[in-house]
């Protein structure tokens, strides 16, 4: 029982590995120890300015896309929408975690 347990915890493990983005760059785990997203910092994406907006949260490799690199970090976009009203740094390579960042209202 033991054992099919700990099959079953390896594959699921797996199967969330799989499910992450693909490294942005060699060696990147994401932002999260970075002095400016530590400090709450607001970031410069596509001449739009952004400030955090909620908590981070997981998302898989089909949900968002790579924007642009910014300051040791790699923001993402919504898969699918050109809108970007939103968008995730990437905090935890290893959880696939993101914190989304919200555009400042002009």
């Amino acid at each position: 029982m033991l054992v099919t347990s700990l099959i079953g915890l390896g594959l699921a493990n797996a199967a969330a590995a799989a499910a992450c983005v693909p490294a942005p760059a060699a060696g990147h785990a994401g932002a999260h120890a970075l002095p400016w997203y530590i400090n709450s910092d607001p970031i410069l994406v596509g001449g739009k300015r952004y400030t955090k907006y909620g908590l981070p949260r997981v998302l898989g490799a089909n949900d968002v896309v790579v924007l642009a690199p910014y300051k040791g970090g790699f923001v993402y976009a919504e898969n699918g929408n050109p809108q970007r009203e939103v968008v995730y740094l990437l905090t935890r390579l290893d959880g696939c975690e993101f914190q989304p960042y919200q555009v400042e209202p002009e």
